[in-house]
């Protein structure tokens, strides 16, 4: 009879430990990704928000000075700001879901599948903090259109 070579020796506890930590790794990398996006998505919000009095507060003054309180002139740009908000939060949910396909096929492997689930509470958690996001803004939005110098901007040449 001839002889068996032995190549190696698993150890199968070893293995699912190390396993388990690649999975802890992606986990934490995974909340990181979490909050750099609420982070950016934010920034987002935030400053599109902030430009849009500045580019128009020439504008935004004018209704002031035409008898429009500072809270209805508001009113104007947080409705512009729903009107985007909205139909963008109902284009991410199929793009999210393409997203997330795409990943999983680019990361499985023989040794494990990242499955394609998207559960409701994930949708509903980047809905709130979308919707946090533009109620944010408009605080700040609403400060800006609150000290606007009206002489000073109806002064201004563009």
């Amino acid at each position: 009879m001839g002889s068996v070579m032995v190549a190696g020796v698993d150890d199968i506890g070893q293995r699912l430990a190390q396993m388990q930590e690649l999975m802890d790794t992606f986990g934490s990398m995974i909340y990181m990704f979490l909050v750099v996006g609420i982070i950016i998505g934010f920034a987002i919000i935030y400053t599109s928000s902030i430009i849009t009095v500045s580019e128009r507060s020439r504008e935004l003054a004018s209704m002031m000075v035409l008898g429009m309180s500072p809270k209805e002139v508001l009113s104007v740009i947080t409705f512009e700001q729903w009107v985007l908000g909205i139909p963008a939060m109902i284009a991410g949910i199929p793009m999210a879901y393409i997203l997330m396909a795409s990943m999983s096929e680019a990361v499985s492997t023989d040794a494990y599948t990242m499955p394609v689930v998207i559960t409701f509470y994930s949708y509903l958690l980047a809905a709130f903090v979308t919707v946090l996001s533009i109620l944010i803004a408009q605080k700040a939005a609403a400060r800006k259109v609150e000290n606007l110098s009206l002489v000073e901007v109806l002064k201004s040449r563009d």
